[in-house]
């Protein structure tokens, strides 16, 4: 019973308490049948185990997630870190899928940016510098707004009184790109 107590509770088992444990259930294995019907807290130790076996495929999951940052393998992995018990590790592997999901959605900001810019002008009523800026940033912001990333101007080329450069950065979390937009103004 001693070395059961000794388990770290739940929520709070990590991946490096796998020895432990292991050592734990070979230690009930060895006692005998008398013995372990005296042991009362067997149930803590099958608890550790499973919720052991739970981190290790949750784990797995984000490990996956990181190396490919793809949406589909993010939505996996978020299945198996929310049925972790609460605690440190399952915050732990929380934060790590967050930062993938910050990833995946300011290089999608990126993409919906370069592809909408490529294609499409912004109207303006005058050419100024201060309405061509609104309105890029404008419609810049409604592309992004969904994905929750953010968007600030670091630089801006004039390259005729039509079209303009941006030097800008998307971010989100810990994840940020900087990348420019050529825009096409037009008069409404």
């Amino acid at each position: 019973m001693t070395l059961i107590n000794a388990i770290p509770s739940s929520g709070e088992i990590a991946l490096t308490d796998e020895t432990q444990i292991d050592n734990v259930r070979n230690a009930y294995d060895a006692l005998t049948l008398d013995q372990q019907a005296l042991v009362t807290n067997e149930s803590v130790l099958m608890q550790a185990e499973n919720e052991l076996i739970s981190l290790e495929l949750a784990t797995n999951k984000v490990v996956i997630a990181e190396n490919s940052i793809s949406q589909t393998d993010v939505d996996d992995a978020q299945i198996y870190v929310s049925a972790l018990t609460n605690g440190s590790s399952k915050t732990a592997l929380q934060d790590r899928l967050d930062a993938v999901q910050d990833n995946i959605d300011v290089l999608e900001a990126e993409t919906l940016i370069n592809n909408y810019f490529a294609s499409n002008s912004v109207e303006v009523s005058r050419y100024t510098t201060a309405n061509k800026e609104a309105a890029f940033i404008s419609e810049a912001e409604d592309l992004i707004n969904d994905l929750g990333a953010t968007m600030s101007i670091t630089n801006t080329v004039r390259n005729s009184q039509t079209i303009s450069t941006y030097t800008i950065v998307l971010s989100k979390g810990n994840t940020s790109v900087t990348l420019d937009v050529t825009v096409t103004f037009v008069r409404n």
